[in-house]
C-alpha cells in the first residue's frame, strides 16, 4: 500500500531488501520454489532480487511459497484482460475462446493450485484487493494477531481451524454430489 506514511514505505522497502537475501540463500539450500506476484517497483534493488528469486526455483515441484510483493487484484484482472484482448485483436484467439481457464491462464498466478485457505491477519474482516479471483472457494481465516507476530502456534491454531471446515467448493451440501 503505497499510501502508507513515507517512513513505512521505506522501512518496508528496506525489510524487503534485506529478506529477499536471506531468502535466496534458503531458495538455494532448500530447494524450493518462489514466486513473487505483482508489479514492478521503482527500487531497481529490490527488482533484482524479486528477478533472481523467482529464478532460482523450479527444482521442488511439491513446494512453492508465494509473495504478493506491490500486488493488487483489480490491477492483476485488468492486465490479464489486456493480454486477452490484445490476443483477440491479434487474431490469436477468438472472443469464443475465452473462458475461466484462459483468464487462469493470464493471472500472475498461472500455474499455480488454486487457493485453498486465505489467512487475513491483524482482524480485520476484509480481503483488501487480494487474489479476488482465486479465492472464490476458498476457506477465510482472520485472527487478530497481526503479521508481525503471526508464529507457528498461530500457524497451528489456523490450520486446526481448517481441518474442522467442510469445503463444498459452491455446493449446499451433500445432496448436490
Amino acid at each position: 500500500n503505497w499510501n502508507r506514511p513515507k517512513k513505512e514505505v521505506d522501512f518496508l522497502m528496506n525489510e524487503a531488501k534485506k529478506h529477499y537475501e536471506s531468502m535466496i540463500d534458503s531458495v538455494t539450500n532448500l530447494g524450493y520454489n518462489v514466486k513473487i506476484i505483482g508489479e514492478t517497483i521503482e527500487d531497481e534493488e529490490v527488482n533484482n532480487k524479486i528477478i533472481k528469486l523467482n529464478n532460482l526455483g523450479n527444482k521442488n515441484e511439491s513446494f512453492t511459497v508465494v509473495f504478493a510483493f506491490n500486488y493488487g487484484s483489480k490491477k492483476e484482472l485488468v492486465n490479464a484482460t489486456k493480454l486477452i484482448c490484445q490476443n483477440v485483436v491479434d487474431k490469436k484467439i477468438s472472443i469464443e475462446n475465452i473462458d475461466e481457464a484462459l483468464i487462469d491462464n493470464n493471472l500472475y498466478t498461472n500455474g499455480l493450485p488454486p487457493i485453498d485457505f486465505m489467512i487475513r491477519t491483524s482482524g480485520e474482516y476484509r480481503i483488501s484487493n487480494f487474489m479476488l479471483w482465486q479465492i472464490a472457494y476458498a476457506e477465510l481465516y482472520f485472527p487478530k494477531t497481526y503479521w508481525p507476530d503471526f508464529n507457528r502456534k498461530e500457524l497451528y491454531k489456523a490450520i486446526e481451524n481448517y481441518q474442522l471446515r467442510n469445503r463444498r467448493f459452491g455446493k449446499i451440501g451433500e445432496e448436490d454430489d
